[in-house]
């Protein structure tokens, strides 16, 4: 029976991508000539949906996300759409405003396509968009939206402006689509040189769309000549796994294992081995046998609403530091006030402060100078808003937003972007600041990581809180205090790595002018248990974080960091004799151990040679003897 050569498969194969390579080329080639209008990519209903990414003071605009609904492609230089907003699907977000004129995040694509160095936002009134469209701020770039490739527009400038009695820096980037004219992203540095704490990056970028789909291009903008290639080598790739595949089948490995030769190796591997483990202690995860620091006695005033937190635990573990514990349930406020503040060297606030005025007071007058120069360790956790406020300007953090010169400023930035009085998104930036608390407890998960300025320092230079611990091992952490900023003087520890949200940060402050420095320490996310007032009950906040091999050690440092020590007088992690890995009499026992077992197995090693050459010997005596025996058998049968 005749039977189709194989090969004639291929060259199909191959004619069909070459057929479908020339049409893609020349799609190509007539989309990139051909006079495209608004309603060859878009019709009434399409959507847009646009994300933020939100740092420094403007974190809190990065919460929701936003839905465009067109309405009116009637005039591609004026398209309607409808705003929604606070849900991740366009059918459940809320409707904010309807019909309203998109402004620049749509530009007349016509306009575009035609020449691309007029500015297609012509406005009666001036705009910085139109001021700074010129030749040196354009280029042409392609970036990826929607898991699509897009050939788009940016506009690139910076310069200063004076918003709502604030001296502002400003770096702006826009960019649009060149098919649609859709605004791809938009992001903006404020650095506000007049209250730093006012900085941050505002960033709103397209991250899903109906329209892609829709044009006659297939895709418009992608590269299909990468799909093809793509589909040709995974069928080749198939053929050949195939072909090996058939050739393959009807082999088998057979392997067999001589059992003395495993226990030889065995043996050798063991007796190299064992004197590495005795003799050099680096393969052994155990600390130097360093003479321990001695440590001086440090007295520390927790305040606290549970008498076993997580805090009094871990300060409980080292007897060289004494903590007095005042509970919120228990101890009065006549208590507090009767308190001697000289006998301590540090206050820790451990999700708890007194909400009464002449406690609070009391607290801040023998805090950093002001009395006695006490020093804080503040960690995050449901205070109330008297004690915050009153706290506020102790903390090295901004986390009390300044709600109207940060609306303010985004407000008259659009419109002087723009030239438009009211804008498309104005409605939504004025619902944002209607929800924008004074302060605000997030609960999100968060990765954590050292912070730039940290790692911008060499390691000599970094403090010891980021030499001496492994952040990479943190735990996700989960509710806190949000904080947008650094106050001038402060350090930056640890940060939140998309939004560079503070997480740690210290302060050295000299409060009274006299040179003598004290520390206070803020610790965003908190440990303590709370009262959750939408589930009616008491959590514990962040319980990973408190059960890392590194909090207890931290807390150790922070004590004697804030009580006044250098880190030269504070025991590294391995030294420090609680924390979680073998210290000297544990590394004793692990080497008498491990030496025990080196002669074990060298002992054993031997034994079990010598046992195979007996077994060698016997073997070998009886072939011997067999051959023999049949030798002697041959010449009897001969003679006979």
């Amino acid at each position: 029976m005749y039977s189709m050569p194989s090969r004639i498969i291929p060259r199909k194969i191959i004619l069909l991508l070459i057929f479908l390579f020339i049409g893609s080329l020349i799609s190509q080639s007539k989309n990139s000539t051909a006079q495209v209008s608004v309603a060859e990519y878009m019709k009434v209903g399409d959507s847009i949906k646009y994300s933020f990414k939100s740092t420094g003071a403007y974190i809190p605009y990065g919460d929701q996300d936003l839905f465009f609904r067109i309405t009116n492609i009637t005039d591609p230089s004026n398209i309607l759409v409808d705003i929604l907003y606070g849900e991740e699907t366009i059918d459940r977000a809320i409707l904010l405003n309807q019909s309203v004129k998109v402004g620049w995040y749509i530009l007349n694509n016509n306009s575009l396509r035609n020449n691309w160095q007029i500015c297609p936002l012509q406005n009666t009134s001036a705009s910085k968009i139109y001021e700074y469209w010129v030749s040196s701020n354009l280029r042409n770039v392609s970036e990826y939206y929607n898991d699509v490739q897009r050939e788009a527009l940016e506009l690139l400038f910076c310069y200063d402006t004076f918003l709502d009695g604030k001296n502002y820096s400003i770096d702006v980037r826009w960019l649009w689509d060149y098919n649609t004219g859709i605004l791809l992203n938009n992001s903006v540095f404020f650095n506000d040189t007049t209250d730093p704490s006012l900085s941050g990056l505002y960033e709103q970028y397209l991250v899903e769309t109906s329209i892609w789909t829709l044009s006659a291009r297939i895709i418009p903008g992608y590269p299909i000549i990468w799909t093809i290639v793509l589909m040709s080598f995974g069928l080749g790739l198939i053929l050949i796994v195939s072909k090996n595949g058939l050739r393959n089948h009807h082999k088998k490995t057979i392997r067999t294992i001589n059992k003395n030769n495993v226990f030889k190796v065995l043996g050798i591997i063991l007796l190299l081995f064992g004197p590495s483990l005795v003799f050099f202690n680096r393969t052994i995860p155990f600390t130097k046998a360093t003479p321990q620091l001695i440590m001086p006695h440090a007295n520390v005033l927790l305040f606290s609403n549970k008498s076993e937190s997580a805090i009094a635990v871990s300060l409980g573990l080292d007897d060289r530091i004494e903590y007095s514990l005042f509970l919120a349930s228990t101890n009065t406020t006549e208590e507090l006030l009767a308190l001697d503040f000289t006998s301590f060297d540090v206050i820790i606030a451990d999700g708890y402060l007194p909400s009464n005025e002449s406690a609070l007071h009391k607290i801040k007058s023998n805090i950093n100078g002001t009395e006695y120069e006490t020093s804080l360790i503040f960690f995050g956790g449901n205070y109330s808003q008297s004690a915050l406020l009153e706290f506020s300007s102790y903390f090295p953090v901004e986390f009390v937003i300044h709600k109207d010169a940060l609306n303010i400023s985004i407000t008259k930035f659009y419109q002087e972007q723009s030239g438009f009085l009211e804008f498309a998104t104005m409605e939504f930036y004025s619902q944002l600041y209607s929800q924008i608390e004074t302060y605000e407890i997030h609960k999100d998960d968060v990765q954590v990581a050292v912070s730039e300025e940290q790692k911008a320092l060499s390691k000599d230079d970094q403090s010891m809180y980021i030499t001496r611990i492994a952040w990479q091992s943190t735990p996700l952490l989960y509710e806190r205090i949000l904080t947008y900023a650094k106050k001038p003087g402060a350090i930056t520890l640890i940060e939140v790595p998309d939004t560079k949200e503070p997480l740690i940060v210290t302060w050295e402050k000299d409060w009274d002018g006299d040179e003598k420095f004290s520390q206070v320490i803020f610790i965003s996310p908190g440990v303590s248990t709370v009262w959750d007032y939408n589930k009616g009950e008491e959590n514990e906040w962040n319980t990973p974080f408190k059960l890392w091999p590194y909090f207890n050690y931290m807390l150790y440092m922070m004590v004697y960091d804030c009580k006044g020590l250098e880190p030269d007088q504070i025991e590294m992690y391995a030294d420090w004799p609680y924390s979680p890995i073998p210290h000297r009499r544990e590394a004793i026992i692990w080497m008498v151990f491990v030496g025990s077992l080196w002669v074990f197995n060298f002992t054993l090693f031997f034994v079990l040679r010598k046992k195979s050459k007996k077994r060698d010997l016997a073997k070998s005596n009886n072939s011997l003897n067999l051959e023999e025996s049949s030798s002697e058998d041959t010449k009897g049968q001969s003679s006979k």
